[in-house]
């Protein structure tokens, strides 16, 4: 069984930004990893409708949450200003809750669809990548019998409950 890559995403701020005369909004995803590091992703909206797609096509015995379908079924954008910060907030609020909810089902998480989505750019993958074996290096294994040598036997002996 692949292990649990996210114990839980935050969405730690929505920024519109200008890229060649495009307006957009990137929510940049804070993943608490589960091995305990983070890493930050930026994601645009267009990016998690994609993926919602993707999940729901890789997995349509699985019913989607109704924060789901109000988000990517409805085009508020088309009767809004996608840029004021109500909607955007709004947004963010919810894709936060939808992350949460991919991060709870076990086959959605592991999904490569969903670890691909979450990655971050490649330039900060090798630090992720680096920390994770870095700590796993370190973790050193040890018996319990030798860490508890220099305590007399008398405490370490279980001792019967007469």
């Amino acid at each position: 069984m692949t292990p649990a890559l996210a114990k839980a995403c935050r969405i730690s701020t929505a920024l519109t930004r200008t890229d060649q005369g495009s307006a957009y909004t990137l929510y940049q995803i804070l993943t608490l990893l589960a091995h305990g590091g983070t890493m930050t992703t930026p994601k645009r909206f267009s990016e998690f409708d994609a993926l919602h797609r993707k999940l729901r096509r890789l997995f349509p015995q699985v019913a989607h949450p109704q924060v789901a379908v109000d988000l990517f079924a409805s085009k508020a954008s088309a009767w809004f200003n996608r840029f004021d910060p109500s909607l955007i907030e709004c947004r963010r609020v919810w894709l936060e809750e939808y992350l949460a909810w991919i991060i709870s089902d076990r086959a959605l998480e592991t999904s490569g669809a969903f670890r691909s989505f979450i990655a971050p750019p490649s330039a900060q993958l090798s630090e992720v990548l680096s920390s994770e074996a870095t700590m796993r290096s370190s973790i050193q294994t040890f018996s319990l019998r030798d860490d508890l040598s220099p305590v007399p036997s008398s405490l370490v002996a279980p001792r019967s409950l007469s």
